[in-house]
């Protein structure tokens, strides 16, 4: 409930599902088991020539999809801008949309049906990189809670938004020799269920201060933001040039808009604190506070 007070439709839905998993472990791997029923691909006519192709897919397969397609889309823009830049004037404009939709079907092995130049197929999303984040609390980890349980996991693919799996689709994933993987441990506090320690060993050389903050933040901070971690800079809360140090502390994650509205639009940021709580103040001094949804919901405590 203080989440839901406090943050974004999307995230308190995200805070629920892995309460729900944590709560009821063999319950919650019982219902994934079910829902592979649900598993499908459907068409649906959209008028005016267009038709929308839905896809329910596992979490994992359907990230491994949508960071080739995202990739290869924001790549193709880059080209795009590049070329316009340079003055060429046969250049096709097309959205970051129109883009996706091109990568998607040139990893098929087709081409479009507009008129357009055909798709060169794209590598297959087995190609592409995964980095799967199993969290557990600290009192876990030591042994003190007097068994093994079922921690929850993430898996990320690429740029795509990170989408929830259980032991056995690691096991399955871990297995898969298409696909390069990273096991990450993620350690929380069992009293908060705030981030207290990320596995230092990446398979990028990410300064270990960003992987971090995209271990805790997860994407924007900005109060109602939902843009994805990818999307994001790395703010100083305090100044740089002020004299904010460069810690934990003083730095979070703001995707471009909140950003630039930070530093010159008169918002402010203060009470930035390690687990990555902070206060937002508005140009007309309104204020937000802003709490990351912990890792791990905290124990429960019999009065």
């Amino acid at each position: 409930i203080p989440i839901a007070e406090s943050s974004t439709h999307g995230r308190t839905e995200s805070q629920a599902e892995r309460l729900v998993a944590r709560i009821d472990a063999a319950g919650e791997r019982s219902r994934r088991r079910r829902a592979r029923a649900r598993i499908d691909v459907t068409a649906q006519s959209e008028g005016d020539g267009l038709m929308s192709i839905t896809a329910v897919l596992s979490s994992v397969d359907a990230a491994r999809i949508m960071a080739v397609v995202d990739s290869q889309a924001r790549s193709r823009r880059r080209e795009q801008a590049e070329a316009i830049a340079a003055g060429a004037s046969d250049v096709e404009r097309l959205t970051l949309g129109q883009h996706r939709a091109r990568a998607l079907l040139g990893m098929l092995g087709l081409s479009g049906d507009d008129g357009a130049r055909s798709v060169t197929p794209e590598p297959t999303p087995g190609q592409v990189r995964a980095e799967i984040s199993v969290v557990i609390d600290a009192a876990t980890l030591l042994g003190l809670t007097g068994g093994a349980v079922d921690v929850p996991g993430w898996v990320r693919v690429g740029s795509a938004a990170p989408g929830a799996v259980d032991r056995d689709e690691i096991l399955t994933l871990l297995a898969d020799p298409t696909v390069p993987t990273t096991l990450r441990r993620l350690i929380s506090d069992p009293a908060t269920g705030a981030l207290i320690d990320r596995g230092a060993h990446t398979y990028t050389p990410t300064p270990e201060l960003v992987a971090w903050l995209v271990a805790r933040d997860g994407g924007c901070r900005f109060p109602g933001c939902t843009a994805r971690a990818v999307l994001c800079d790395v703010d100083h809360a305090e100044d740089f040039s002020a004299g904010g140090w460069t810690s934990i502390a003083n730095t979070g994650l703001l995707c471009r808009r909140h950003h630039n509205g930070k530093t010159h639009g008169g918002w402010q940021i203060v009470d930035s604190a390690a687990d990555g709580s902070c206060v937002f103040i508005a140009p007309d001094g309104t204020r937000h506070r802003h709490r990351p949804a912990p890792l791990l919901n905290p124990p429960t405590l019999d009065p």
